[in-house]
């Protein structure tokens, strides 16, 4: 049969319209990764690209240690490095039976009296036990008038042990130049609460400052008396803790030379027992260095 060319062109149109279709149908969807629902993403939301695998590692946190944090400052020190010993007249670690040395650089030593001084050692360190009849005695008569020159005070300490009551531990008493009068400056045991206490006599102004705690039991004891010229007090500590205090009044030493004894007085009220560790400033320690003077290092 023959066609005409007009049915030709309608028939090539008709077969090219459907191979267009065919090619431009969308793909169906599969395992493709590539396959995604737009609805997975909100058009509003940007899409970020994804990491390349060669892509370098985000920077990771510090290790650094932090900077400590700044040490809060030091407490003041005295010039010479030790607060308690600024200001030191004599320092007489009684630990020998046969001499009074002094550990201070002032050159208070001093000569034993008498023979019954034995070195001993035990927990608390190197000390001398005495026997009531022998005495540290020093050569310088010069203390009662670095006592007296002193701005603001002074301050005693020793360590003690001993069983025995009325015993005296250290201290001087002098004749006032151009008077009848004496003075005396000391540390005692001697009364019947077996109390340690400070003795103050200038010959016009007596004072007498008693502790609370016996020290007659045979164990180490700490005692401590300031002076103090400014707020006219004396004060007593029994092993860092402040046990009295008495206003002087116009208590002030005057012009005198007299050794230094420990123990002081006579045979019969001598101290029995253990001393170590005698110390004389010429200022008033703090509460602080008191405590820090009533410890053993």
């Amino acid at each position: 049969m023959r066609l005409h060319i007009s049915n030709w062109h309608t028939i090539l149109v008709v077969a090219l319209s459907v191979c267009v279709l065919n090619a431009c149908q969308p793909a169906q969807p599969g395992n493709n990764v590539n396959d995604m629902d737009d609805e997975a993403i909100p058009s509003s939301t940007p899409v970020a690209p994804a990491a390349s695998a060669h892509a370098a590692p985000a920077p990771a946190a510090s290790t650094l240690p932090a900077s400590p944090a700044a040490p809060p400052p030091a407490a003041q020190q005295s010039t010479s490095g030790n607060p308690v010993e600024n200001g030191l007249l004599a320092y007489w670690p009684l630990n020998d039976a046969k001499k009074m040395a002094d550990q201070s650089g002032k050159k208070m030593d001093g000569r034993l009296l008498g023979s019954g001084a034995t070195p001993k050692t035990d927990d608390f360190g190197q000390y001398v036990e005495l026997d009531g009849k022998t005495a540290f005695k020093t050569t310088s008569t010069e203390l009662p008038n670095l006592l007296g020159s002193a701005a603001e005070g002074f301050t005693l300490s020793i360590w003690v042990k001993t069983g025995q009551p009325n015993k005296t531990i250290c201290g001087f008493t002098a004749p006032i130049e151009g008077s009848k009068l004496r003075e005396t400056v000391g540390l005692y045991c001697v009364n019947s609460a077996n109390v340690p206490h400070l003795l103050l006599n200038d010959g016009k102004n007596y004072v007498k400052v008693l502790a609370k705690t016996p020290v007659t039991d045979n164990k180490w004891h700490s005692i401590v008396a300031t002076v103090d010229y400014k707020t006219k007090v004396a004060t007593i500590y029994i092993d860092g803790k402040k046990e009295g205090a008495k206003k002087t009044g116009n208590f002030k030493l005057q012009k005198a030379q007299a050794a230094w004894e420990i123990p002081a007085g006579s045979n019969n009220v001598r101290w029995i027992g253990a001393l170590a560790d005698n110390k004389i400033w010429n200022r008033v320690l703090s509460n602080d260095e008191v405590l820090a003077a009533s410890k053993r290092k």
